[in-house]
């Protein structure tokens, strides 16, 4: 999908209402960067997780050679 960019002058701070193709691609950028975030929190989440099972898995065995 190809997708023009929009004069993204627009300021929310001015007295003008921004076109629907600002708040088009505004919302799509929003979007975009949403969905990367989320996928960022995710990788994070799941690594830490095998962090802590490598860990208590390492303990379990400790205890067992005890």
């Amino acid at each position: 999908m190809i997708v023009e960019k929009v004069d993204m002058t627009y300021s929310f701070l001015s007295d003008e209402e921004p076109t629907d193709e600002q708040l088009e691609q505004l919302m799509r950028e929003v979007g975009e960067e949403a969905r990367r975030k989320k996928k960022e929190a995710r990788k994070r989440y799941k690594d830490f997780m095998q962090k802590e099972l490598d860990q208590t898995r390492a303990k379990w065995v400790y205890n067992e050679k005890i």
